[in-house]
């Protein structure tokens, strides 16, 4: 799959965050989530984050093999952990493995993320 999504969020201070999110996944199966998650963040000197987030998702997945279409909706719980480097002040790149859990299908799936930060 080829995921990409946009977070928004609002950073309490230097260890506490909180993201609203949407994430878009194409291939055969299509996946549309909207996501709520908490972030802990660690410093690490000035220029380095280690960070981990635990959230919920909501997903619309729909899926179109050889003519057949199906549609379906869950519910998941996800985490992820990553690092953030700054760049600037107000800029910073991110690397990071977020895994979904799926309690209705009881299955696990995940991918890794490469993403840019702005803080205002």
């Amino acid at each position: 799959m080829r995921p990409a999504g946009v977070n928004f969020g609002y950073q309490f201070n230097r260890y506490v965050a909180i993201e609203l999110g949407t994430q878009n996944e194409f291939n055969i199966v299509s996946v549309n989530s909207a996501s709520l998650a908490v972030k802990g963040i660690l410093p690490l000197g000035s220029r380095v984050t280690l960070y981990g987030k635990v959230g919920g998702a909501y997903s619309y997945v729909s899926t179109d093999i050889f003519g057949f279409h199906s549609l379906a909706s869950e519910g998941s719980l996800f985490g992820a952990v990553g690092m953030g480097v700054y760049l600037s002040h107000h800029s910073e790149l991110n690397l990071d493995q977020t895994a979904y859990f799926w309690p209705q299908a009881k299955s696990v799936s995940g991918y890794t993320g490469i993403g840019y930060t702005y803080h205002f």
